[in-house]
C-alpha cells in the first residue's frame, strides 16, 4: 500500500497540475519580491527627499545667519563706531579750545544720540557764557560796573558769576 501511495505521489509531483502550482508560486514570489523592491525604492526616495529638504533648510538657515551677522556688523559700524569716531574728533577740537565746531550728528533716543545732545548743549552753554564774559569785561573796561549776567552759569561756572558780581561791587565802592 505504501507503494501505491508512492505512485500516487509520483503522479502528483510530476503532473501538469503540480507544475502549474509551482509556476504560480514562483510568480507570486516574483510579485512579492518586486513589491518589496518597489517599497524599498519608495523608502529610499522618501529618505532622499527628506535629506534634501533638511539640507536646503540648513542652507537657508545658514544664509539667514550670515545675513544677520552682516546686519549686526553694519549696525555696529554705522550706528556706533562712525558716530563715536565723529564725536571723538569733535571732542579733540573742543579740548584744544575750539568750541565753534558744529557736530554733524543729530540727537535721538539712542545712547549716542543722548551723548550728541549733551555735547551740543554743553558747547552752546559754554559759548554763551564766554560771549557774556567777553561783553561784561568790555563794559567793565569802559567803566560800566552795573552788570547783570543773564546766562545760566550752571555748576562750577556759578563761581565766575559770583566773582564778576563781587568785582563790580568792589569797583563801585572804589569809584
Amino acid at each position: 500500500t505504501d507503494e501505491g501511495r508512492g505512485e500516487e505521489a509520483f503522479a502528483v509531483v510530476f503532473s501538469d497540475e503540480y507544475e502549474i502550482l509551482v509556476a504560480e508560486i514562483q510568480e507570486l514570489e516574483s510579485v512579492i519580491i518586486e513589491d518589496v523592491h518597489a517599497s524599498s525604492n519608495r523608502n529610499v526616495i522618501i529618505w532622499n527627499v527628506v535629506m534634501w529638504l533638511v539640507f536646503v533648510l540648513f542652507m537657508v538657515c545658514f544664509v539667514v545667519l550670515i545675513l544677520y551677522i552682516f546686519t549686526v556688523i553694519g549696525f555696529a559700524r554705522n550706528d556706533l563706531l562712525e558716530p563715536i569716531t565723529i564725536i571723538s574728533e569733535d571732542m579733540d577740537l573742543f579740548a584744544s579750545g575750539n568750541i565753534s565746531t558744529i557736530l554733524p550728528l543729530e540727537p535721538d533716543e539712542s545712547e549716542v544720540g543722548k551723548m550728541v545732545y549733551s555735547i551740543k548743549h554743553m558747547k552752546n552753554s559754554l559759548r554763551a557764557i564766554i560771549q557774556e564774559i567777553s561783553a561784561t569785561l568790555e563794559q567793565m573796561g569802559e567803566g560800566n560796573y552795573n552788570i547783570d549776567p543773564k546766562e545760566d552759569y550752571v555748576g562750577e561756572y556759578g563761581e565766575i558769576k559770583e566773582s564778576f558780581l563781587a568785582i563790580c561791587e568792589k569797583m563801585k565802592e572804589t569809584i
